[in-house]
């Protein structure tokens, strides 16, 4: 079992650092508690390049296993009312270990169902 406490710090110039702390309960074992430090810089204001990228930096601290560094490039912009997409590409490496490199890329196309805004809802009586 994992639980997962997460501060998010929205900072000047388009940056975004999140501070994690991890604690994993293995059956039968004892828990662990892990740490990491996230960073995320867009490369500009959103809709002013194509797919509004950003770059994405991980660095995780574990006590039980190597520790990670992972590197992205994150895309994403609106494809209409209600509907957004959104691309990652990844490269991750242990730190330490056996520095094992992983790479990947994730895709997805959301409608999210937006609420109205507050000059389209209706607003009525229900006596007559």
């Amino acid at each position: 079992m994992t639980a997962q406490s997460e501060i998010e710090f929205g900072l000047p110039h388009r940056l975004q650092l999140d501070l994690y702390l991890i604690r994993r309960h293995e059956f039968g074992s004892a828990s662990f508690l892990d740490s990491a430090v996230e960073m995320r810089y867009a490369l500009a204001d959103w809709g002013r390049l194509w797919g509004n990228p950003a770059v994405y930096l991980e660095l995780t601290k574990q006590q039980e296993a190597p520790n990670k560094i992972e590197g992205k490039l994150l895309l994403g912009d609106s494809l209409g009312p209600g509907w957004r997409w959104g691309s990652n590409f990844s490269l991750e490496q242990e730190a330490s270990g056996r520095r094992i490199e992983r790479h990947g890329s994730h895709g997805e196309v959301q409608l999210r169902r937006l609420r109205p805004r507050p000059e389209e809802q209706e607003l009525g009586d229900a006596s007559d």
